[in-house]
């Protein structure tokens, strides 16, 4: 999946009062990296961001779909431009409206996703601080 950056629904609700974005690892996507080796009563494999949450949560949870082939060859992008990405493209497409900007948001992050994440955190305080002087 070469290339490719967007947010896939993993558990979506209408009503939420927060929003999950989950970032996979190197090697992965957001479809298997949050598999257990469990199944759900129905025999399907337990997703724990689908089937391990409260149900009174009341959250929606999209994954972050990154290019992260490493095995044939090297990353399309550096740490800092999958930083941006998830910042300016798609947080920010996600939370549009004033009364989605006031919902918490959680970012969660497996390996080199919570790398990213971390690029996102930097430039966020970075621009804050910027803003504000």
């Amino acid at each position: 999946m070469s290339g490719v950056k967007r947010l896939v629904r993993v558990h979506y609700l209408s009503n939420y009062r927060a929003s999950i974005i989950a970032v996979h690892g190197l090697g992965s996507d957001p479809e298997t990296t949050w598999l257990s080796d469990a199944s759900t009563p129905k025999g399907n494999p337990h997703m724990w961001l689908r089937d391990g949450l409260p149900k009174d949560l009341r959250a929606r949870v999209l994954g972050y779909w990154h290019d992260s082939e490493w095995l044939w060859n090297a990353l399309s992008k550096d740490l800092h431009a999958h930083g941006e990405d998830l910042l300016l493209l798609k947080i920010r497409q996600v939370r549009e409206t004033k009364e989605q900007q006031a919902r918490p948001l959680v970012l969660l992050g497996h390996s080199f996703g919570g790398l990213i994440i971390k690029q996102v955190s930097e430039r966020t305080v970075t621009r804050s601080l910027r803003d504000h002087r």
